[in-house]
């Protein structure tokens, strides 16, 4: 189910269409002779609940999706030329989380635009096996050259995508080199970046998302 995520249509806040979601539904079938009892919870960033919703397994999950898309969501009203993305803990200690945020804000940004994420990942690259995972990855086609299934290839595939029409770059505690092995351009400092994106652009539209792991851009 987990691979199925190499696919955009598995967007953030999107079921209808979502290869992921609908996979999960189908399997669902299989439960469907039994009553299930469903707790259903939201949790912000510091992990307190901020929603509870109790009863049938799907009409609850319902239910938590109304208030969790009004909680996360953001409906942009144009796309932008730059995004700064601001990316908080406990989603900012390494690189391998760093997707989640790239993810929110992707559907927010112009073809040829800029997302520049702030993340100190002072844990590293988070997972190894993820990184090494890169090593193996071909970028033109997107997949492992074997074809082979492995945990995190979607992160890699989506990763890959995305930056084949946006312009990806990461100011963090990583030596430079570290994140361009997955599609990451280290920059040194944000200021002189940010100058030479608004420098390069006519009147460039810019948008700051606070807690971008947490903050899903929805655009029109």
């Amino acid at each position: 189910n987990h691979n199925r995520a190499v696919d955009f249509a598995a967007a953030p806040m999107k079921l209808d269409g979502n290869p992921v979601a609908e996979h999960l539904q189908y399997l669902m079938q299989f439960a469907r002779h039994k009553k299930i009892f469903g707790i259903q919870v939201i949790t912000d960033n510091q992990s307190h609940i901020r929603g509870l919703y109790a009863g049938e397994l799907e009409a609850t999950f319902h239910e938590a999706i109304d208030s969790a898309s009004g909680m996360f969501g953001f409906r942009a009203k144009q796309n932008y030329d730059i995004i700064i993305a601001e990316v908080r803990p406990p989603l900012d200690a390494n690189l391998y989380q760093l997707q989640k945020a790239a993810e929110n804000c992707r559907m927010a940004v112009v073809k040829g635009g800029t997302i520049l994420l702030l993340s100190p990942c002072l844990e590293g690259i988070g997972s190894k096996s993820f990184y090494e995972l890169a090593e193996r990855w071909d970028p033109e086609t997107s997949e492992m050259p074997s074809g082979a299934d492995s945990f995190g290839i979607h992160k890699l595939s989506r990763i890959n995508k995305i930056v084949k029409s946006v312009h990806l770059l990461l100011y963090s505690s990583l030596k430079a080199g570290i994140s361009e092995k997955v599609f990451f351009k280290s920059i040194a400092d944000p200021q002189k970046t940010l100058d030479k994106l608004i420098a390069a652009r006519e009147n460039p539209s810019i948008a700051l998302v606070r807690d971008a792991s947490n903050t899903v851009l929805v655009s029109d």
